[in-house]
Order: structure tokens, then C-alpha cells, then sequence
């Protein structure tokens, strides 16, 4: 198997996309596009050259700001209140059930950390937030160091520091 990353586009097989998530599906075959035509997010397909008729998985993200207030205090305080805190929201992450166990979430995650960080360096922006939809999500997001909002147990954030720390040590996309 030999993994790419792309931007979204027409051409890619959106539509036998399955990942068991009927909302994630209809995300990628119908949406996503649209919301990028309008610039509201940015989708990146995970590609397998061995396999050109399956989309192996997506990300998508887009900006985002939230009130100092939502965040614990350790970090808040670091910002005027007054402003929101910039951010990029992680707005789906999905791997088609065919790639099951092989790691792909992680592989997605790990790519929409680095895009993030690498926007980080051209605009501000202070932290990653997702929302987790099953309780599965918000421990995988867990794992990889995401942290949980105080009033919000499904809502994960975590700062761009911190994904730079968890890429520190990734040289390069692994070869699964």
C-alpha cells in the first residue's frame, strides 16, 4: 500500500465511501464540496495507489474562535478575555471500513495536526478543537493528547504547541 494525501476534489470515488457513520458518509459525498466551494472548510482525502477506487479516508478542517471563558483557566488567562482565541476546528475525520485496523485514523489525525500546525507559521492561531461525536472518538482524540473542555465533555481541544511536541518526533508519513 502506498498512501497520499490530497485536497478534495470531484474526481475521487466519494460515493462508495462506507465508514459505518451515516453522517460522515453524506458529509463526503455531499457536502464536503460544497462547503468548500464556499470556502467554509477544506477536505483532504487519504488515497491508496494500489487501490484508486477507494477513498481510504478524509479530514476536514476549518477556522474557527472561541471565547477565552470555554477554556480551563491555566490557559485562558494567558489571553486578553475580551478576544476570542484563535483556532482551526477538526471538522470530520472518517476512514472507509475497508482500511479497519490498519491505523488509518491515526495516519489522518496525524496529517490534519501537521496541516494545522503548518498554518499555524502563516496565521494565528493558538489551538486544534474538535467535537467528538461517540464516545470512541473522544477517547481516540484523547490518546493523542486532545484535552477535554470543562463545560463540554464531548468537546476536545488541544494547543498548537502541543501537536507540535506529538509531530516532533514524525519524520515522515509512515509506509503501512
Amino acid at each position: 500500500m502506498h498512501f497520499a494525501f490530497a485536497p478534495l476534489c470531484r474526481k475521487q470515488p466519494r460515493d462508495n465511501f462506507q465508514c459505518g457513520e451515516a453522517e460522515l458518509e453524506r458529509w463526503i459525498k455531499e457536502k464536503a464540496l460544497q462547503q468548500q466551494k464556499k470556502g467554509l472548510s477544506r477536505t483532504f482525502a487519504l488515497l491508496d495507489d494500489e487501490h484508486p477506487e477507494v477513498m481510504v479516508g478524509f479530514y476536514s478542517l476549518s477556522a474557527d474562535s472561541l471565547s477565552p471563558s470555554v477554556f480551563p483557566d491555566q490557559f485562558s488567562h494567558q489571553y486578553p478575555s475580551q478576544y476570542p482565541i484563535p483556532a482551526i476546528r477538526l471538522v470530520r475525520l472518517a476512514r472507509h471500513n475497508e482500511y479497519k485496523g490498519k491505523r488509518i485514523g491515526g495516519l489522518l489525525l496525524i496529517d490534519a495536526l501537521k496541516c494545522s500546525v503548518d498554518s499555524s507559521k502563516k496565521i494565528g492561531v493558538a489551538v486544534i478543537v474538535v467535537d467528538a461525536k461517540t464516545f470512541t472518538a473522544k477517547n481516540f482524540y484523547q490518546r493523542y493528547g486532545f484535552r477535554i473542555f470543562p463545560d463540554n465533555s464531548m468537546m476536545l481541544w488541544m494547543r498548537i504547541k502541543d501537536a507540535e511536541l506529538t509531530l516532533a518526533p514524525i519524520t515522515e508519513t509512515p509506509a503501512l
